[in-house]
C-alpha cells in the first residue's frame, strides 16, 4: 500500500537489522513461509511481521512500529569512555548518548584490545537519551567504536561519513599545497588558484604547520604523500613505483590520473585531497571534471581529456 511506503534504501537496512534480531535460519525460513503464502495475493507489512513472528517465536510489534511505521531515524554518538585497572582486569565504561525522542536500538560495538587486530563485537541495548555501559576486560583496551559495519539505520555523524569531494569543494576554509619540485607546477599552480585563496596556496616546506582547513596536497611526490599512502593500504590501495593498485586492478602512473580524498591525519579537522596529473595537458580537463565527482573519494583518469576509468 502506498500509505505504508518507506524508501528502498531504509528498507534493505530493516531487513538487515530484522535477520540480526530474529537469526539467520528464522529469517530465510520466514521469506520463504511469506512467499508461500501471499505468492500472487497482496501483502503489508503486517502481514510480514506476522509471519516472522510465527517462525521465530518473538514478539517483534515494537521493532516494526519503530522501524517502520516511525518517522526518522536515531542519531547515536559516543560520548565518553574510560576504564580502571584492577589486578589485571579492565573495567571499561562507555557511555552512549542519542538524540531525543530516544529508539530502542539494539547497537554492536567493537572494543579493540592491546594486541588485538580485530575489535570485538559486544551488543548493548539503547532506549534512553544517555547510558553508561561496562565491560570486564582481560586486556587493556586501546579503541572503541560504536556500529564498526554500520548495521544499525541511524544518521550518521559528521565524522563517520565517507570523504568524498564535494566536502573540499564545499570547504569554508582551503588550503592548497604545491609540491617544492614538479615538472607539471605551472599547471598545479593553475589548479591551486581555481580552488584557494592565494594566500593559502603553500609551496615547499610550508606546509610545516598547517591551519585547520581542507587540504589539496598536489604531486606525486609531495612531503604529504605518506599519510596519503598509509591510509590508502588500510582499503587495500597500494602505491608503488610502477603505479596504483586496486583490489581488482592495476593503473600505471604513466598516462593516469589519480585523486585522492581522505580525512586529515593529524589533529586538525577537514579533508584533503591528493591530486597527482598524468600529464600537463589532463590538468585543465581534471580542473572541469572534478566538481562533477563531488560524491567519490577516489577517482582514476586516463589521457589528456582525460577520461574516467575507476570511481568510487
Amino acid at each position: 500500500m502506498a500509505s505504508q511506503a518507506i524508501g528502498y534504501a531504509k528498507l534493505l537496512m530493516v531487513f538487515h537489522m530484522l535477520r540480526t534480531e530474529v537469526g539467520d535460519e528464522n529469517f530465510l525460513k520466514s521469506l520463504k513461509r511469506f512467499y508461500e503464502t501471499y505468492k500472487y495475493r497482496y501483502a503489508g507489512y503486517e502481514d510480514l511481521r506476522r509471519i516472522f513472528e510465527k517462525v521465530s517465536g518473538q514478539s517483534l510489534t515494537e521493532f516494526f512500529e519503530q522501524w517502520i511505521h516511525r518517522k526518522g531515524a536515531p542519531k547515536i554518538r559516543l560520548q565518553q569512555t574510560s576504564y580502571v585497572a584492577n589486578q589485571g582486569r579492565y573495567n571499561l565504561q562507555v557511555t552512549v548518548e542519542q538524540e531525543s525522542p530516544a529508539f530502542k536500538v539494539r547497537l554492536p560495538i567493537a572494543i579493540w584490545t592491546t594486541g588485538s587486530p580485530v575489535g570485538e563485537i559486544h551488543y548493548i541495548k539503547l532506549d534512553t537519551e544517555m547510558q553508561d555501559f561496562h565491560f570486564q576486560l582481560s586486556v587493556e583496551p586501546v579503541a572503541v567504536r560504536l556500529d564498526p559495519y554500520n548495521d544499525v539505520f541511524r544518521l550518521l555523524g559528521a565524522e563517520e561519513a565517507p570523504p568524498s569531494l564535494g566536502q573540499i569543494y564545499g570547504a569554508q576554509t582551503i588550503t592548497a599545497l604545491l609540491p617544492k619540485t614538479e615538472n607539471l607546477m605551472e599547471g598545479y599552480r593553475k589548479f591551486a588558484q581555481a580552488v584557494a585563496k592565494p594566500e593559502n596556496i603553500l609551496s615547499g616546506n610550508e606546509n610545516s604547520s598547517l591551519p585547520e582547513s581542507s587540504l589539496w596536497v598536489f604531486g606525486r611526490d609531495h612531503p604529504l604523500k605518506k599519510p596519503f599512502i598509509v591510509q590508502l593500504q588500510k582499503s587495500e590501495i597500494e602505491v608503488d613505483e610502477k603505479g596504483i593498485r586496486f583490489p581488482d586492478h592495476s593503473y600505471p602512473w604513466k598516462d593516469h590520473s589519480f585523486v585522492f580524498t581522505l580525512y586529515r591525519t593529524d589533529q586538525n579537522k577537514g579533508a584533503m585531497t591528493w591530486v597527482i596529473a598524468g600529464n600537463k595537458e589532463s590538468i585543465p580537463g581534471l580542473m572541469r571534471k572534478l566538481p562533477h565527482y563531488g560524491k567519490y573519494g577516489y577517482l582514476v583518469f586516463e589521457g589528456d581529456a582525460p577520461n574516467n576509468r575507476n570511481k568510487g
